[in-house]
């Protein structure tokens, strides 16, 4: 069946051309674009066409183009705020910790029982450490002051050195660095000593309350292959213990 093209184009019917009265080809303007429907498989992508071969193709796939680099643009932004935020979430634990290789330190404490006065025994460290080669003569053989130290009453800063051995090979310099009468606490840091062959670090607390004593070590070891420092832990316990039995004792009668 043979089909007059003046049935489908109206324009046949008027002049013959196929075209408006005047007879020119009118342009269509960006606001004429048929709609997106009209476009084929490929549109969607940007490469296909318009059903029927209408010459706009090519603007609304440049269109296309368009608002697919805009939005690329936008993402790539985007993407560029979100790594610059993690960024600086990577750096706050590095502004919290200054060096990130620096071996962490160590605690480890001992409690002895005591059952003297506890702020007696407190106060026998504040200012009667000098007895201590008396009262406890298997671990500590010599104690004394170091300049410009010269009151036994410890405060802060006092610096003191106590010897374990005869020969003086065994000992260490300690600085008072904290002291709390209230809470009966009393913090030394080693300066010096046979010690800090193995440590980087090494502080010591005293806490006295009713019924324990309890010394806690905080050290930072100089390679993982050196010591706990269990021996001065038994030491210092030893030493708690001669110290209760020296105020529990009655003293010597005349």
């Amino acid at each position: 069946m043979r089909v007059n093209p003046r049935e489908l184009n109206p324009y046949f019917k008027d002049n013959g051309s196929g075209y408006p009265d005047d007879g020119v080809e009118k342009k269509v303007g960006g606001d004429q674009l048929p709609p997106t429907s009209l476009i084929g498989d490929g549109g969607a992508s940007g490469s296909g066409s318009i059903s029927g071969g209408c010459p706009i193709d090519l603007a609304l796939i440049g269109m296309q183009k368009k608002k697919k680099k805009q939005k690329e643009r936008i993402t790539k932004e985007q993407d560029a705020m979100t790594d610059g935020n993690r960024g600086r979430e990577i750096e706050k634990p590095m502004v919290r910790r200054k060096n990130p290789s620096e071996p962490l330190s160590t605690r480890k404490e001992v409690q002895t029982p005591i059952r003297s006065n506890h702020v007696v025994f407190y106060e026998f460290f504040i200012g009667g450490s000098k007895l201590l080669p008396a009262v406890s003569p298997r671990n500590v053989k010599k104690i004394e002051l170091v300049y410009p130290t010269t009151s036994w009453e410890t405060k802060v800063g006092s610096l003191k050195r106590v010897q374990f051995d005869e020969g003086g090979l065994e000992y260490f310099k300690d600085e008072a660095v904290e002291v709390d009468h209230e809470a009966k606490k009393v913090t030394y840091r080693v300066l010096e000593g046979t010690m800090m062959q193995h440590y980087h670090s090494f502080k010591a607390t005293l806490e006295v309350t009713s019924g324990t004593a309890k010394w806690t070590v905080e050290f930072v070891k100089k390679s993982p292959s050196s010591p706990d420092p269990d021996h001065y832990l038994h030491l210092l316990d030893s030493v708690d213990q001669d110290v209760d039995r020296y105020h529990l004792s009655p003293p010597p009668t005349k």
